[in-house]
């Protein structure tokens, strides 16, 4: 932002969007462990599947934050290049941020498969 002061809305537009949207792998991990510690501990198999849950849900989420703090990353460099192909570059951004959080969406599914 403070190479093109006049790109900064755009740039502070973008990383807001991608920071929000990188925050729900965290959200599914919440979500995992008040499962968790909402399970009955007298179940026999109640470490097991705590265990496989968490795995399932954070490995996912590791991936897809790392995928998506790329992209966005990325992102933010393209439009800094090319500042008149910024709408195309937005589009494109949220388009495969979709596509990655269906890991951290697969790895939230399984965890509460998990669970049950």
């Amino acid at each position: 932002m403070g190479k093109d002061p006049e790109m900064m809305n755009s740039l502070l537009v973008l990383t807001v969007l991608g920071i929000a949207l990188v925050e729900s792998a965290a959200i599914y991990g919440l979500i995992i462990s008040l499962q968790i510690i909402s399970l009955d501990p007298e179940t026999f198999l109640i470490a097991q599947k705590a265990i496989g849950a968490g795995l399932a849900v954070g490995a996912a989420g590791l991936g897809a934050g790392i995928g998506e703090g790329l992209l966005v990353s990325g992102s933010l460099g393209a439009i800094q290049r090319n500042p008149a192909v910024k709408s195309k570059i937005m589009t494109f951004m949220i388009l495969f941020l979709a596509l990655i959080e269906s890991v951290a969406i697969y790895g939230l599914v399984i965890a509460l498969s998990l669970l049950k």
